[in-house]
């Protein structure tokens, strides 16, 4: 990739006789959000850990800026785990991290200005990190990865144990970051945290990447059908034999009342505009109706096999 900001090639892991990654290929291109989906166990911290630095794979090599050596001031990294000090207060957290990057005065205290205001922390900056929520402790961790003001920002399982209202918080700072030129790579097993923010997503198990595109193209290929599910008054089986007709292609069967329909999205909008007009035509009442979108979770079980734990 001609703008890869990272580039992971043929890259191989083993920890004794258990192979954790195998001939993975990866890259981040410059400005997008790319996540590393899937289930725990799959080697998505792995594949961070030696996209990073911290771990060294058994084969194949990574590219950071298109060296092999990791410039770390222009590296944010966001672990699972607290990465501070609890003891400490969260305005001497950050001065620590701040100085660790050497970034100091003036630019330090602005720095800190910003990140307490812009996440929330700034009633927070004299109490001890031990004392704040699960939440904005995970707040304070990506204050600490981002105090040098880091090009590229990899979060691992960023909103893992959080409540929503803290997660949908974490999300819009997360496509702020974006908007502000950063680059972010993160991982997750959430399939709505990868359909909502990524540009693009590497589906990641047993050890290997599956499939790598944009959600909805992965959607659009992989996701499978559109369904419909329509509770009648009573529609006749002949009636369902005449609709079937009218939409080639389609899947239509009969349960009692409910009548369930599936077909390709892409012919979404012209299915449904036929299925309206045929019960509407044929006198068949409506009584509730229940539209079942393809997502990212289709296209897992289809390239797994499983469904996405």
């Amino acid at each position: 990739m001609p703008n890869a900001i990272v580039e992971a090639r043929k890259v191989s892991k083993i920890y004794g006789n258990h192979i954790v990654l195998f001939d993975v290929d990866f890259s981040l291109a410059k400005g997008e959000i790319h996540s590393l989906l899937g289930p725990n166990g799959a080697g998505k911290s792995t594949l961070m850990k030696i996209l990073i630095g911290v771990e060294n794979p058994n084969n194949g090599q990574v590219l950071l800026f298109g060296k092999t050596k990791r410039d770390k001031k222009r590296i944010g990294v966001v672990p699972q785990e607290e990465y501070f000090f609890r003891e400490f207060t969260v305005n001497r957290n950050l001065r620590i991290f701040g100085k660790m990057f050497n970034v100091f005065g003036k630019e330090l205290d602005a720095r800190i200005d910003h990140l307490v205001k812009w996440l929330g922390l700034g009633e927070f900056r004299s109490t001890k990190a031990k004392y704040l929520s699960g939440g904005y402790r995970r707040l304070l961790n990506i204050a600490c990865s981002l105090v040098h003001n880091p090009d590229v920002v990899f979060l691992d399982e960023p909103t893992v144990a959080l409540d929503p209202a803290i997660r949908k918080h974490l999300w819009g700072k997360i496509l702020e970051l974006k908007r502000e030129g950063k680059t972010i790579c993160l991982t997750t097993h959430y399939l709505d945290e990868a359909e909502y923010l990524s540009d693009r997503v590497s589906i990641l198990y047993r050890g290997k990447i599956l499939e790598t595109d944009s959600p909805q193209n992965l959607i659009e290929e992989h996701g499978g059908k559109e369904i419909i599910r329509i509770e009648t008054g009573g529609i006749s089986e002949e009636l369902v034999h005449q609709l079937k007709q009218r939409i080639p292609g389609a899947e239509v069967n009969l349960s009692e009342v409910t009548l369930t329909i599936s077909f390709a999205k892409k012919a979404a909008l012209k299915n449904l505009g036929e299925i309206n007009s045929f019960l509407t035509k044929n006198k068949i009442e409506i009584q509730s109706s229940l539209i079942k979108e393809p997502d990212l979770e289709d296209v897992f079980i289809k390239l797994a096999g499983e469904v996405l734990k």
